[in-house]
């Protein structure tokens, strides 16, 4: 029987929905705000094609970078594998591997970083099915390594070319082996196997947490963006036995991590007796310029990175100059303590890279590439410091990257 309208429940309209906005409203503050990103920004929109021995692979979903398939942190290599001929056929495995290479006259040094072997098809013992002309491949990327000789774990470096000190590489390859069943008269069936190596990139986008503050007078309101850095350096005077003592306070970003693209800006307060301070004003504002040795700038702040290879104990060091500093003397006064016969030195400057830096900084137990900041100071002899010679080169560890920071608010 069909339901009248008296048999029907009675209903109220509801509530009219409140609104909804993504800005607050007054008295309130967005705490936290993650952007949804585009899946290919992370993963890449190109694809690649390998073809040897009758086995095709392609890749999909990569970024291209020097002509080859790149793959960036906790990425997977995806694809497919297709084989132009499938009777006979046993196994088919995919295997992604990364090694570290040495060439050394003497004794060259693979290090196999990890290794993992992906099982795509395989005939079963009594099963006459055919190989499938095609087969997905996925294979991701670890984010870390086990080294076994000194038993920690390591971020997984990137691709990497050495020339010097030591020819050196980091190479990430994929191999597809198919194995394939072949009957020889007299000697029966054997297993023959055919692989394709594919070349890989891998190539992880660093980028710095935080943006490079710009420093000013009232920097000190924000001690947390700024880092300072203390030491001393210690000469004497020959003639008089005088010691002399210079107290270095550098102040530098404390975020520590920048694009290569920065300019970053330092502030660098050099304490120390007149003595000191004389020399080094006789440098900076020579009175004679034809005097070589005040041609050599005596404050020098620079970008270095420090590359080191290990061959089995023997370490073999280089060192790059990536860009030196520009630096401007604010002032020249007395110590703040009336007692104390020092006096201070400040300069305000920037330094950046101006060197082609296609990579970031890695430690591996094989090879290692470390960037610094170096503070490096000479005072020359003077005539009224006769014979005095003070010396110092403070590197300061920083980590320089590739990707921009970017304001993901």
């Amino acid at each position: 029987m069909e339901p009248t309208v008296q048999d029907l429940p009675s209903y109220t309209p509801s509530n009219p929905a409140p609104d909804y906005s993504s800005q607050p409203l007054p008295g309130e503050r967005c705490i936290q705000k993650s952007p949804r990103q585009s899946l290919l920004l992370h993963l890449g929109s190109s694809s690649f094609s390998f073809k040897e021995h009758k086995i095709a692979l392609t890749l999909r979903d990569c970024r291209e970078e020097e002509g080859l398939p790149t793959y960036g942190l906790c990425s997977s290599v995806l694809g497919e594998v297709a084989l132009e001929q499938r009777d006979r056929v046993l196994s088919v495995t995919v295997k992604l591997e990364g090694r570290i290479h040495i060439n050394d006259s003497l004794s060259p040094l693979t290090t196999v970083l990890f290794s993992k072997e992906r099982n795509l098809w395989k005939r079963g013992p009594s099963s006459d099915e055919p190989c499938p002309g095609m087969m997905p491949v996925c294979v991701p990327f670890p984010s870390t390594y086990h080294d076994r000789s000194m038993g920690q774990e390591y971020r997984l470096p990137p691709s990497y070319e050495l020339s010097s000190p030591r020819k050196a590489s980091i190479i990430y390859t994929l191999t597809v082996t198919v194995s394939k069943a072949k009957v020889i008269p007299i000697f029966g069936r054997k297993v023959t196997r055919e692989t394709l190596i594919a070349q890989l990139r891998y190539h992880p986008r660093v980028r710095p947490p935080r943006p490079v503050p710009s420093y000013s007078m009232q920097s000190k309101q924000c001690p947390e963006e700024w880092r300072e850095e203390i030491w001393a350096t210690k000469g004497s005077i020959i003639s008089t036995a005088e010691p002399l003592l210079a107290i270095c306070q550098f102040y530098l970003p404390s975020v520590r991590v920048f694009t290569i693209t920065d300019t970053i800006p330092f502030h660098l307060r050099l304490k120390a007796s007149p003595h000191i301070l004389e020399a080094l004003m006789h440098a900076i504002t020579p009175t004679r310029r034809d005097d070589a040795t005040y041609l050599n700038f005596p404050i020098h702040v620079y970008l270095l990175r420090q590359t080191v290879v290990d061959l089995q104990g023997t370490r073999v060091t280089n060192e790059r100059v990536l860009g030196t500093g520009s630096m401007t003397l604010q002032s020249s006064t007395p110590a703040e303590d009336a007692s104390s016969e020092d006096h201070t030195l400040t300069w305000d400057g920037t330094v950046c890279c101006k060197t082609t830096v296609t990579h970031t900084g890695f430690i591996t137990n094989e090879i290692s590439v470390k960037d610094f900041i170096v503070v490096s100071l000479l005072a020359p002899p003077t005539v009224s410091t006769q014979d005095s010679h003070v010396q110092l080169r403070h590197p300061i560890p920083i980590r320089l990257v590739t990707e921009p920071w970017i304001d993901r608010s």
